[in-house]
């Protein structure tokens, strides 16, 4: 693991290293973070983690403590492969709560096909398959309207570009 100390931030978040993700699964293998959000219930930055292995790409879910170790955030999270999984946290206030979303919930792009999976704040399973856009799958993230502008709506921008609200 490589880390680089930064000074503290100020607001919100109180980190001060920045985690070099390489060889946490074996020698030259590469794992590359795709998605990342703060979540504030735990006061954790989760991540979402793509290893290569000889078994092809798996997602794993990751929370980054203060001082840069991480720890598995829902160790039993089986999206389908090959995806790029990126993830969203409900914000603790504002248009998503507004909109009915639960506060530290957790929604993150599974696959094939524009699947989105919700998850509770330890990581538990709300719903595998949250939402199914019939897509050829999620392409560039997915995000919270946090001015209202879209009701507080989960968006999502597929490969072909539309974006799914």
């Amino acid at each position: 693991m490589t880390a680089t100390i930064l000074p503290p931030s100020k607001f919100p978040l109180r980190f001060s290293e920045v985690v070099n993700v390489r060889g946490d699964f074996g020698a030259g293998e590469l794992a590359n973070p795709k998605g990342i959000g703060y979540h504030a219930g735990l006061d954790r930055i989760l991540i979402t983690v793509t290893p290569n292995s000889v078994w092809g790409r798996s997602i794993i879910l990751q929370t980054v403590q203060p001082d840069g170790t991480r720890a598995r955030f829902a160790p039993g999270y089986s999206p389908f492969r090959d995806v790029e999984s990126m993830l969203m946290v409900v914000p603790p206030a504002g248009p998503p709560v507004g909109a009915g979303f639960v506060a530290g919930d957790v929604y993150v792009n599974r696959g094939p096909n524009g699947e989105v999976s919700r998850r509770g704040l330890g990581g538990n399973v709300l719903a595998d398959v949250w939402v199914d856009l019939h897509s050829a799958g999620l392409w560039g993230g997915l995000t919270f309207d946090r001015t209202g502008t879209f009701g507080g709506r989960l968006l999502a921008v597929d490969v072909s570009g539309r974006a799914c609200r």
